[in-house]
């Protein structure tokens, strides 16, 4: 939706990223399966799996699944990625004693900093206008915000500003069709 821009080269750093976590994830899976701890082995098999399941059904290769629905659904992994961070943060305290307090700081630090940016995002979730302003400011983009701003000032009677942001999503996606309707129907008037 024009948010995260493609990775069209192997020389883009980015994909070093993904070699990475498919390389955690493969290591974690191998730990899965010949660990020497079973308990341990059971708490990250449970996590890789609330972790990887709720992706199936939102790749849409077994179904299509609207973009609300996908969105829903992949709240879900990250109880599973919580699960392997907790696992991981007692693992570390249990193997080095005078890290406990070093590691407690930073849970610490983690729940405040997430408490503080929780408190940020619920003041943009106060109406309609703040928060697409808001997605405006992390996705400029993507055309659906725009699209979401410019309906937004139409129903506002803010016809030159509506039909700027129109044309803006028209420009991202030269397919909107809702986007070229809604345009359609504001000249018209």
């Amino acid at each position: 939706m024009g948010c995260v821009p493609i990775i069209n080269t192997y020389s883009d750093p980015r994909i070093l990223c993904i070699v990475a976590l498919w390389t955690v994830l493969l290591l974690l899976l191998a730990y899965c399966l010949c660990g020497r701890n079973l308990q341990i082995q059971r708490i990250l098999t449970m996590g890789l799996a609330i972790l990887a399941v709720p992706f199936l059904p939102a790749s849409n290769i077994f179904f299509t699944v609207g973009f609300v629905v996908a969105e829903r659904v992949l709240y879900l992994s990250s109880i599973g990625s919580c699960l392997i961070t907790v696992l991981g943060f007692a693992a570390l305290s249990k193997k080095y004693f005078g890290k406990k307090l070093v590691l407690g700081l930073t849970v610490g630090a983690l729940i405040a900093w997430y408490m503080a940016r929780t408190v940020q995002r619920s003041t943009e979730w106060v109406d309609e206008d703040t928060l697409f302003t808001s997605g405006l400011t992390v996705c400029p983009l993507n055309a659906k915000v725009h699209y979401n701003i410019g309906k937004l000032r139409a129903e506002k009677g803010q016809a030159g500003i509506a039909e700027k942001f129109y044309r803006e999503a028209i420009r991202l996606n030269p397919a909107y069709d809702q986007a070229l309707n809604n345009l359609g129907n504001l000249i018209k008037v």
